[in-house]
């Protein structure tokens, strides 16, 4: 169990690649924090099939594009688990658009659900794992992730 006694927590966990990640994740022996914004039933699931590999689980759920929100999910987490080891964030959006047809909106909506929500989840991270000095950030994209809207 190469990752025995790690907290990994993954945003946009309770379907597609972010599920797979947690469940690989749990079954190499990592406790593991599911987020989801909208997808309540989904990551109750994961956090059931996680427990069911003997490791600890929660779900936990914020509008990543909020900094107060993200920061207070952080707190709860280190609060319940007493550490974060593993950050995962997998959260994005994206259109596939031709780029003359992408409005300022879509744009701005791109950046606060890519960068800005990657951004917000480090920095918010980021002094748990320091006060520790141990800590890995994966950031990746996924089209697929728990979508906002």
């Amino acid at each position: 169990m190469m990752l025995k006694n790690k907290v990994a927590v993954v945003t946009g966990s309770s379907k597609r690649t972010g599920k797979a990640i947690a469940l690989a994740l749990a079954e190499n022996g990592a406790d593991v924090v599911i987020h989801y914004n909208k997808s309540k039933n989904e990551a109750e699931k994961v956090v059931k099939k996680i427990r069911s590999f003997g490791r600890k689980s929660t779900s936990v759920s914020a509008n990543l594009t909020k900094p107060k929100e993200v920061k207070a999910m952080f707190k709860q987490i280190y609060n319940e688990f007493k550490r974060i080891d593993i950050l995962i964030n997998n959260f994005g959006n994206f259109f596939i658009k031709d780029i003359s047809k992408l409005t300022y909106e879509d744009w701005d909506f791109l950046i606060d659900t890519t960068l800005n929500v990657t951004f917000y989840c480090c920095k918010a991270c980021l002094p748990y794992m320091r006060q520790r000095k141990f800590g890995r950030i994966i950031n990746m994209g996924d089209s697929e992730a728990d979508k906002m809207s």
